[in-house]
């Protein structure tokens, strides 16, 4: 999302502008959390603890609202890197949007047409989602069927095809 800032620009030469001044809302955040990487878990808690300060706020300058966007891809890229999120198998995606939707087994068999022992089967791993398996579910439990694919499958199914390559 781009946005837009207000910096007082002051004429030098003919068409070149130079900033004057940093808005003091923006430099005070910066003297309290630099945007740089982030190094420790000490860093982690206080970039965290700052951004819900301002994600608490009613209103943000859009200097303001510039600065934690980039302080929460810090954390984001902090946190990927020392806090991966495993991926889910299809089974156990399967196991909890039943529990979610407060659906037994047997009922999900009847609403989808897929054989009761076969849900069983995905359920225990013992076997693999098929296209027309993820296709159904996706359709009954209304989500995207790459929530059953493992996250660089995830990526793959996202990216446009063009002649039968992605790209």
């Amino acid at each position: 999302m781009a946005v837009k800032s207000r910096r007082r620009v002051t004429r030098g030469k003919k068409g070149s502008g130079r900033t004057n001044s940093m808005p003091q809302a923006y430099l005070s955040l910066l003297t309290r959390f630099r945007l740089k990487p982030i190094t420790s878990h000490e860093e982690l808690a206080e970039a965290t603890a700052l951004a819900r300060e301002l994600d608490n706020r009613a209103h943000l300058s859009p200097e303001e609202q510039e600065y934690v966007e980039v302080l929460a891809g810090l954390v984001e890229a902090y946190e990927d890197e020392h806090f991966p999120i495993p991926d889910v198998s299809a089974g156990d995606m399967l196991r909890f949007l039943i529990d979610q939707r407060g659906v037994t087994q047997q009922a999900l068999s009847r609403e989808t047409g897929i054989a009761n022992s076969t849900i069983t089967a995905l359920l225990k791993g013992d076997r693999e989602m098929t296209r027309g398996h993820i296709e159904i579910f996706a359709r009954y439990f209304r989500i995207s069927p790459s929530v059953f694919l493992p996250g660089d499958k995830r990526l793959e199914a996202s990216r446009p095809r063009v002649a039968g390559k992605v790209e």
